[in-house]
């Protein structure tokens, strides 16, 4: 198994003899976290009121930011889109 530790606090496991096992661990210092569901939608209870950053993490497209404002009822929307077209990161190096 080897672990590899990049730019990201995303630590990437593989199977050094079947390439296709692969696995992810997500480094995080809060205990506000989801895993999204196949359509992407996803849920996190008891977070508290008020302004945050909110970070959204894709195995291939990276990290993305976005700011949360979590109302007196503790309901808020947040809506984070991927492109391949824009996010991928080997977009204009000539590779598909």
């Amino acid at each position: 198994m080897t672990f590899e530790l990049g730019d990201e606090p995303v630590a990437k496991l593989k199977c050094d003899y079947h390439g296709w096992m692969q696995g992810y661990i997500v480094v995080s210092d809060n205990p506000y976290f989801a895993v999204s569901e196949k359509d992407g939608s996803f849920e996190i209870k008891g977070v508290p009121t008020g302004t945050m950053q909110v970070e959204a993490w894709h195995e291939y497209l990276g990290m993305k930011q976005a700011e949360l404002v979590v109302d007196k009822d503790g309901v808020a929307t947040l809506e984070i889109k991927y492109d391949m077209a824009s996010d991928d990161p080997m977009a204009g190096a000539g590779v598909q």
